[in-house]
């Protein structure tokens, strides 16, 4: 109140010295009093929140909170300054130490797009190679077309002719199956014929018997009809190869009386040959293999019969060197070429 005093006498005395009327000094004076009573209100106000301050920082709350996190902010901020200024210190000693690292950049930029053109130029050769191709490609497979073609033919003829198998196989069963009955049949035949034979060689060994009684064969008409048929199929009956003491060695030929002798330190091999190939040969070559005690092949030697025709029986001796007969276990001959 006494500052409120003060300021209203210095007021009356401004104006009493301005030489103002009474009315304007009144109005004057309203105007001050309601400034005064305006201004009074707000230093209320604001010595209220003065204390609410005081009272803030005196007892924490949100005041101090807020004002710790700007703190916090605040140094935060001082942090990345000083990262930042520490940076832009390199940035620039790398910029004055050397070629500006942008114009480098370009440089490298141009190289780049230089790559990249002659790399589309070359993705463009390309291209037209593989277009080329292509059409090489189709004249290429034009011709196989016929091909494609017959193998479809042929694919189709296969599948009739497996259609035609089957039936084939179907009638081979069947076939089968009659031959089976039919050497079941043969099987009994043949037991009559074993039968049939037995007795024919009983009474060809009576005969035989006779003969040496009387020292000469009776005479057909003396022997049982079938007996002498019998006798008469027999002699008349070829004698097989093997039956005359020949063993094959390939091509219809066959060998037989094969012996050995020395010869010095070799070893001298005879024998026959019989030619039953139904063909009359100007020539026939011939591979003789001998074989050692422990059936190793040692000795191979070839030998020629010349003019010799089917039926025909031929007699061979040869040298074999190197070997003697005692050393010798095994041998074999076989036809190499007929001429």
């Amino acid at each position: 109140m006494k500052k409120s005093h003060t300021i209203l006498v210095a007021f009356l005395s401004l104006v009493l010295f301005t030489g103002q009327s009474s009315e304007d000094v009144m109005r004057n004076f309203n105007n001050f009093e309601k400034s005064l009573t305006d201004w009074m209100r707000s230093m209320e106000k604001l010595r209220e929140r003065m204390g609410e301050v005081e009272k803030g920082v005196q007892g924490g709350g949100p005041v101090m909170d807020r004002l710790s996190e700007l703190n916090k902010n605040l140094n935060a901020l001082r942090t990345e300054l000083a990262d930042m200024t520490t940076r832009l210190n390199k940035v620039d000693t790398t910029l004055g130490s050397g070629e500006n690292p942008m114009v480098q950049f370009a440089k490298t930029m141009e190289v780049l797009k230089k790559s990249v053109a002659e790399l589309g130029k070359k993705t463009e050769d390309q291209s037209i190679t593989i277009s080329v191709l292509e059409k090489r490609y189709q004249e290429y497979m034009r011709p196989l077309d016929p091909l494609k073609k017959s193998i479809a033919e042929g694919e189709e003829a296969i599948k009739k002719l497996n259609v035609e198998l089957e039936l084939q196989k179907k009638n081979a069963e069947i076939l089968q199956k009659s031959i089976l009955e039919k050497l079941t049949d043969l099987d009994t035949l043949m037991t009559a014929a074993a039968g049939q034979q037995e007795s024919s060689s009983k009474l060809l060994a009576r005969v035989e018997n006779l003969e040496k009684y009387t020292g000469s064969p009776p005479p057909p008409e003396a022997l049982p009809k079938e007996v002498a048929e019998a006798a008469a199929e027999e002699l008349a009956r070829p004698k097989t190869p093997e039956e005359e003491g020949y063993e094959a060695i390939g091509g219809g030929f066959y060998i037989r009386n094969v012996q050995f002798s020395s010869f010095g330190a070799s070893a001298r091999i005879v024998g026959e040959l019989k030619n039953l190939s139904e063909t009359d040969l100007g020539m026939a070559t011939f591979t003789i293999r001998i074989f050692d005690l422990e059936n190793n092949p040692v000795v191979g030697q070839d030998f020629t019969i010349k003019g010799f025709k089917n039926k025909d029986v031929k007699p061979f001796k040869e040298i074999i060197p190197g070997i003697e007969p005692e050393k010798i276990s095994k041998y074999t001959v076989k036809l190499k070429g007929t001429y």
